[in-house]
């Protein structure tokens, strides 16, 4: 016979199944809509790309939208941040959007590319993006609603990160 105490959802054998599974409190969180509009317009220019030069900017452009939107900050602090003497250049370009922006607008002065609307279109959204960041990206402030939520500003929390340069823009964007 088998049976459970611990409500792990066994039941005796003797007892009806139910029909319905029991509820479940699921919370679902959409983090940042607008970053992937974004990206999804920059991965139909790659997919309808013929030359492909191009794909590398465009694949780096996704990505890089890609990694702010993960950001546990906003883009006045990384801006602080990357400003900062010891911050190595190789970081300062993996982390700037104007790098970026900028290989974009080259593709976009390139009399050989074909659709410069779109491309246009994406780059004023990246620059929105952006500038719409500077107060906290969507995830930056989730996590300070629920650290709000849960600890009731009064109680101590801690918050664990799998990457020392996001921990270390969340150290700054909380402080």
């Amino acid at each position: 016979v088998v049976c459970s105490v611990a409500r792990d959802g066994l039941v005796p054998a003797s007892q009806p199944e139910p029909r319905n599974p029991a509820p479940r409190d699921i919370h679902l969180v959409i983090t940042d809509s607008e970053a992937a509009t974004v990206i999804e317009s920059i991965d139909k220019l790659r997919n309808a790309s013929i030359d492909p030069k191009w794909v590398p900017a465009l694949a780096d452009a996704a990505s890089y939208i890609s990694r702010l939107a993960a950001l546990p900050s906003s883009t006045r602090v990384l801006v602080n941040w990357l400003a900062e003497a010891d911050v190595p250049m190789a970081v300062r370009e993996n982390y700037a959007w104007p790098v970026y922006r900028s290989k974009l607008e080259q593709m976009l002065h390139d009399p050989t590319f074909p659709d410069k609307q779109r491309l246009q279109r994406v780059i004023d959204r990246g620059n929105a993006l952006w500038t719409n960041y500077e107060n906290g990206t969507p995830l930056a402030r989730r996590l300070a609603d629920l650290i709000e939520e849960h600890t009731r500003g009064t109680e101590r929390c801690c918050v664990a990160f799998t990457r020392p340069t996001a921990r270390g823009l969340a150290e700054r964007y909380f402080e």
